[in-house]
């Protein structure tokens, strides 16, 4: 059989033929587990798919790319991806017409687009634009934030009369095509031979009740559960923790409950600081051999002022004394918006050192629709280390316009990235001009320009009203800077404790963290009593990326809106005071 190699507790987990819920502590090799389980279960002869549903599309590459290295394909009998890419390819595109609101064409609302409608609508309700709201529907496609709740019907609404949709709703619509038609329960059911869960701590309501309806009584039905509840940082968002009795209530049967208690990314420093933040405590043993210099620093002193010259000095010497590469260093703060001016500044005091940039890619937010893929095809140069990405992408376009549009293009991956080549305008230098053309010219060739023509004005417009937005932070209309911005990248990280969960470094370096951001103040204004839960789990998630050294920044002289200083959180300060 080939699998990695494992464990002992890995391997009594992927072994197991009982239902499982595995708890797995951050740096246990969870998603090794996971991926292992994939092989282990398409290695069986047995008929249907193995279907694994992760948090991010990034997870899901993650595990997509380490099953291609180990088998040198994807077989058609394994399905990786997110909840709502699941939804939207084996339910809302396939039995679209049995839907009373959703029917072709329709499209999905672009990151971009949606936080404007929001911003709009935020103004017309008096709502302060960085306020988080819950948008999550429940099984009758009501709001479940009661607070906001005639905000979140007018969003759907305007929606639903411009034929668009979210992912939320794609969630409701799937729930509620599969409670009514017991074919299309049976056809999916069918199929479908064992699921894996990802992060079941992230996961939402809808999506519990979609895949229980589709496992519920089924005895042979593989489930496989694997997640953390001190990591569950989207509760605002819809997460919710489910224990061993609702998820056998949720998928009918029986569930063994197994630990990843051995911690192959941290020393036993940094675990121990991080377990001070656990809601629900775990065995956390680490089994690093090879970091013994571990620095761990906390400091409410320092003022905002000097702040960035001191984290400047700080990386100065992780690459010049202890010769840590650029790479194995991150900087987290609480806010996307905190990191823009900081990243500027940064840069300016350490010239010659790479950095990542904060997670903003030039092109229109629209990650979903078929513009974005094929330009994300126009902006890659093919190699043999992007071969299969690019090769998936293209199979995943191909079917997109079949399922999505009823246009067959009758081409293999190959033949579609060749024509996307051959279409491409090198001459020109301006990123929007040379993507304008080059996509006008892959979809001529395809001879369905004139369906397009609007999105692709829409996609060009909505990229160049996001340089717009983002000019003052360093971003170009340049083909160069969009290029760059799509590749691997190396240099220092710089991202929120959102960005950097399911990643590891040698080093982190967290700021702002302060009461109101952490937690955030909506929390503490809406649910007080969860305000000291998300602080903990968001320190845990922020403490935990780290493997060797901690710095960990609460500095003084940031002012809220009405002029009072912020605070350190106080998970934070209780560190201080016991030590």
């Amino acid at each position: 059989m080939i699998l990695q190699k494992l464990s002992n507790e890995q391997k009594e987990a992927v072994f197991d033929e009982n239902n499982i819920l595995l708890t797995a502590i951050p740096g246990s090799g969870k998603t090794r587990t996971l991926t292992n389980k994939v092989l282990k279960e398409l290695q069986e002869e047995k008929d249907g798919m193995v279907i694994a549903i992760t948090y991010t599309r990034r997870a899901a590459n993650e595990i997509k790319e380490r099953i291609y290295e180990i088998l040198g394909e994807i077989p058609k009998k394994a399905w990786i991806g997110t909840i709502h890419s699941f939804c939207l390819e084996f339910v809302i595109r396939k039995y679209g017409s049995f839907s009373e609101t959703i029917s072709k064409p329709f499209k999905i609302i672009g990151d971009d687009d949606r936080n404007k409608l929001l911003k709009n609508l935020k103004d017309k309700y008096n709502i302060n634009e960085y306020a988080k709201i819950d948008m999550t529907l429940d099984i009758n496609g009501k709001p479940n934030n009661y607070v906001y709740y005639n905000f979140i019907e007018e969003y759907y609404e305007h929606l639903l009369q411009n034929k668009m949709v979210d992912f939320n709703y794609i969630l409701y619509e799937t729930y509620s095509m599969l409670i009514k038609s017991k074919r299309i329960r049976n056809n999916l059911s069918n199929i479908i031979r064992v699921i894996c869960i990802d992060e079941y701590q992230d996961t939402q309501e809808l999506q519990y009740q979609i895949l229980g309806l589709l496992t519920n009584n089924e005895t042979d039905k593989n489930i496989f559960v694997v997640g953390d509840v001190n990591q569950a940082i989207y509760s605002g968002i819809g997460g919710v923790i489910k224990n061993k009795e609702e998820l056998e209530k949720i998928f009918g049967r029986t569930f063994i409950e197994r630990n990843l208690t051995g911690c192959y990314r941290s020393n036993q420093e940094i675990i121990d600081l991080y377990k001070n933040f656990c809601c629900e405590e775990h065995i956390m043993l680490s089994m690093d051999k090879k970091y013994n210099n571990p620095i761990i620093r906390i400091d409410h002193n320092i003022t905002k002022d000097n702040l960035i010259t001191e984290i400047a000095n700080i990386i100065s010497d992780l690459i010049e004394n202890y010769e840590i590469p650029p790479e194995e260093i991150c900087i987290i703060a609480p806010q996307w918006y905190m990191l823009f001016d900081f990243s500027n500044k940064i840069r300016e005091l350490l010239p010659n050192v790479p950095f990542d940039a904060p997670g903003i890619i030039p092109l229109k937010k629209d990650e979903e629709s078929i513009i974005y893929k094929i330009s994300e095809i126009l902006l890659t140069n093919f190699s043999f280390n992007n071969r299969y990405y690019l090769e998936r992408l293209a199979d995943e376009i191909i079917k997109q316009f079949e399922e999505e549009y009823s246009i067959a293009l009758k081409m293999t991956s190959k033949e579609f990235l060749n024509l996307c080549y051959i279409a491409k305008k090198s001459d020109k230098t301006i990123a929007t001009e040379y993507l304008k053309d080059s996509l006008h010219a892959v979809f001529e060739k395809l001879s369905i320009e004139d369906i397009f023509k609007e999105d692709i004005y829409n996609f060009i417009q909505g990229t160049i009203d996001r340089i717009k937005k983002y000019e003052k932070n360093g971003m170009e209309d340049d083909r160069l800077f969009f290029e760059k911005s799509l590749r691997s990248k190396k240099g220092i990280v710089v991202s929120t404790a959102h960005g950097v969960k399911g990643e590891e470094y040698r080093v982190i370096i967290a700021f702002a963290l302060l009461y109101g951001y952490i937690p955030h103040w909506d929390t503490i204004i809406n649910n007080s009593e969860e305000a000291e839960k998300e602080a903990k789990k968001l320190l845990y998630v922020i403490c935990s990326r780290a493997k060797e050294k901690l710095y960990l920044f609460a500095e003084s002289g940031r002012k809220n809106g009405r002029g009072n200083e912020y605070t350190i959180t106080p998970e934070l300060l209780k560190l201080i005071k016991d030590d």
